[in-house]
């Protein structure tokens, strides 16, 4: 089967992560990991890429970065074929040592960058190694925590970096991107968060209308809310002013519960009815009153899109995550990372390209 190629463009934003073959280790001494580190900053220098975020664990890595040549395949291609010498050389081995080709997931939401950033910076957390992301030395919560951060990483102006400290956000966050990272979407689909963070809330109802009226056994797309977001959000609304504010529209608030697990969570019937203690017919059933009720009552959307607004903010952390000066894509992108990287040889460029046969 030929390889997907990959949706890399000039300023383009990429999750990339990639495995050990068999799940073995592949980063096994504090050496491996300056050595892998050592050749990222070199295809920064390079101006290849922009880091933006870093994580070195014993079986694998995470990088969050910008593409700013569009030439992402070139760039670690180059990398990981230097490191799998380095491994191979130094253990007296050959043969492969990754599961294949890195993996990579586009990122074009604002909002989504900073899920991604946590996912990342708190990988160590997440695996039990440091209770803290800025205590684990190989990730870039630590390098940004030191009182001077290394020059290939951008972000030490505090630009992306923030404090590791929302549990439940780090949670939300760990669920979105784990679970995109496993389905993927169609090669020219957008992101619904790019468009879901900038609607008000009657538009929000309309994307909601248009999901749940999708034919049994559609692609739901990804996700844009963690469940236990749309569960918090769905609490707080009842607690908020009126005490029975979803029970007073005249829906069952387990209906509702179903109906966003579905439609903004993405997640298929089965795990549904084990989320939700029902079993899969009564799940449906209550997905298809929801669904009735937002086509013919606006009181009821309305209501509804007020619990979703909350629920996809609540998961990406909307209202921390705005910010001034977001950088954008394209030329701009490339004259930032220029600014934040040494100048490397033309030598250093041949040197890639002819590993990777790419120009």
């Amino acid at each position: 089967m030929p390889a997907i190629q990959r949706r890399d463009d000039r300023g383009s934003l990429h999750h990339c992560y990639g495995r050990g073959v068999a799940k073995r280790t592949v980063l096994e001494t504090d050496l491996d990991r300056r050595f892998f580190l050592s050749r990222l900053a070199k295809i920064v220098q390079l101006g290849l890429i922009e880091l933006l975020a870093y994580s070195l664990l014993t079986t694998h890595f995470h990088l969050f970065l910008r593409s700013l040549r569009g030439e992402l395949s070139k760039a670690l291609g180059w990398l990981l074929h230097q490191y799998v010498c380095y491994f191979n050389r130094t253990r007296g081995r050959d043969g492969s040592l990754f599961n294949g080709r890195f993996c990579s997931k586009r990122v074009e939401s604002t909002a989504y960058e900073r899920a991604v950033q946590l996912y990342i910076e708190n990988n160590a957390v997440d695996a039990g190694i440091v209770a803290r992301a800025a205590d684990y030395p190989w990730c870039s919560a630590h390098a940004r925590a030191r009182a001077r951060s290394p020059r290939w990483l951008s972000g030490g102006d505090g630009q992306l970096w923030t404090p590791m400290d929302a549990s439940e956000e780090i949670a939300n966050a760990r669920w979105l991107v784990e679970q995109r990272m496993v389905r993927g979407r169609g090669a020219s689909a957008p992101d619904p968060l790019c468009e879901l963070l900038d609607k008000r809330r009657v538009d929000i109802v309309e994307w909601l209308r248009r999901r749940t009226a999708l034919a049994d056994g559609t692609d739901i797309g990804v996700p844009v809310a963690a469940p236990g977001a749309v569960a918090v959000a769905l609490r707080r609304l009842g607690s908020a002013g009126d005490p029975a504010a979803v029970t007073g529209a005249g829906i069952d608030p387990h209906a509702v519960h179903v109906a966003l697990l579905r439609t903004l969570c993405g997640l298929r019937w089965p795990d549904i009815a084990r989320a939700t203690n029902v079993g899969r017919t009564a799940a449906h059933l209550a997905a298809d009153v929801c669904a009735r009720r937002m086509q013919t009552d606006p009181a009821v959307a309305a209501l509804i899109g007020s619990i979703a607004a909350e629920a996809i903010e609540r998961t990406i952390g909307a209202a921390r995550a705005r910010r001034s000066g977001a950088t954008t894509g394209g030329a701009d992108a490339e004259e930032g990372g220029v600014r934040n990287r040494r100048t490397a040889s033309a030598g250093d460029e041949a040197a890639i390209v002819s590993v990777t046969g790419v120009r």
